[in-house]
């Protein structure tokens, strides 16, 4: 199975202000693909953050097969997923490895393998957790893609 970045790529709107260890990053994210209809087989093979800032933060993606839609997002607080949703979870990916740039950085995991849910219907949703404190110097600093094969 050849594997691809998704057609659609999360972009988080994060806070400029310090962020603390446990933080939510960006809000609720949506990844759009054709690979996410739950029957291909297809599975999530890895993840590339990219970081205008080079904050280089240790970061986690926590996955979600339908939409979480009893948790609040909010960026620079700390996520707590609702009861109802916490059993929509299907993955968790750390992000722990850093390539630093010179002015940016991308942080990479290449080592996951997590089936894609039955029954999705072309969307995964997720959220980004600092595992650091980050300061980002832009709201748009972060990008967020899903290796899938």
């Amino acid at each position: 199975m050849n594997n691809e970045y998704i057609s659609s790529v999360a972009a988080p709107v994060v806070d400029t202000s310090a962020n603390a260890t446990g933080d939510s990053l960006g809000g609720k994210l949506s990844f759009v693909s054709s690979k996410f209809n739950g029957s291909t087989n297809a599975k999530i093979l890895g993840a590339v953050i990219t970081d205008l800032a080079k904050q280089s933060a240790n970061i986690d993606i926590v996955l979600f097969s339908s939409d979480p839609s009893a948790t609040t997002f909010t960026t620079n607080i700390a996520l707590d997923v609702d009861d109802a949703d916490i059993g929509k979870i299907f993955g968790v990916i750390s992000l722990t490895t850093h390539a630093a740039l010179s002015d940016s950085s991308v942080s990479v995991n290449h080592s996951v393998s997590i089936p894609i849910p039955s029954g999705l219907s072309g969307t995964i949703y997720g959220a980004l957790v600092s595992r650091g404190t980050p300061t980002y110097a832009a709201a748009s600093d972060l990008t967020v893609r899903l290796i899938v094969g």
